[in-house]
């Protein structure tokens, strides 16, 4: 899959009321209506099971739901369903965790106007897509046998779980990638995948879309373990980068 789309985004009460709307790819007609779909559907689950819905498979499309209790507000994220379970969970918790940081005084309002108060919630969507790498890479990072993990883009490094050399980093990486390219290149190849061994660590550089993900492993760790977290991390990081990229390709942001 070449693409990875956002439908539609929806931040709703606990009591119903449509708080916020976004309109990626149209699927949703009528958000209020939903909103009282979904807030019913939720209290149903939880009344009966006593656990909250967090995701709801369809046949093309997948609804992730977030819920902030002390705000008493959900996220309800509409997404492609190829791009999976965690990819949505991950997004909407990253949109209600923005939503409220940015009007958490709001929202304890008794006096809150629906739909116009939160209308430049717009300009944080590709923002917060973007800092979504930050938890996945928090959780790579404690992950066992994952001593570090960080993100460069560019000239640049976008995320770190610790604090690093960033002008050393940076140009050992692009030192490293030269050096490959031009072994890869006499193959007509290119290098999508270093790993470094030495005595008691394993560095691995990977690359994902027009970023490089570095993570260093301890060599004491069964490469197997550490490696299916790498994967699935970078899997994760993909969605989020292309998410991203289309999202300004398409709205300008």
């Amino acid at each position: 899959k070449n693409e990875t789309m956002l439908r539609n985004l929806l931040v709703i009460s606990h009591s119903g009321i449509v708080l916020y709307s976004k309109e990626f790819l149209s699927i949703v007609k009528n958000s209020r209506m939903v909103g009282g779909l979904v807030t019913g559907m939720l209290q149903f689950a939880v009344s009966r099971t006593g656990l909250p819905v967090s995701y709801i498979e369809l046949s093309t499309i997948g609804v992730a739901i977030a819920a902030n209790a002390q705000h008493k507000v959900n996220c309800v994220l509409f997404f492609d369903k190829e791009d999976g379970q965690e990819f949505g969970k991950l997004i909407a918790k990253e949109m209600l965790r923005s939503f409220v940081g940015l009007y958490g005084s709001q929202l304890e309002s008794a006096k809150m106007n629906p739909m116009e108060d939160f209308s430049a919630y717009n300009q944080r969507i590709s923002e917060t897509i973007r800092s979504s790498v930050r938890p996945v890479l928090d959780n790579l990072h404690q992950r066992r046998g994952v001593m570090m993990a960080l993100l460069t883009s560019g000239d640049s490094i976008s995320y770190s779980t610790v604090d690093v050399d960033k002008l050393g980093i940076l140009a050992n990486i692009q030192a490293l990638l030269s050096s490959s390219t031009d072994i890869m290149t006499s193959k007509n190849d290119v290098p999508m995948k270093l790993e470094f061994h030495g005595v008691r660590t394993v560095i691995v550089l990977q690359r994902i879309e027009r970023t490089n993900l570095v993570v260093v492993c301890k060599k004491s760790v069964k490469q197997e373990i550490w490696e299916k977290e790498i994967d699935k991390a970078a899997h994760l990081l993909q969605r989020v980068i292309m998410t991203a990229s289309n999202l300004q390709d398409s709205i300008g942001y």
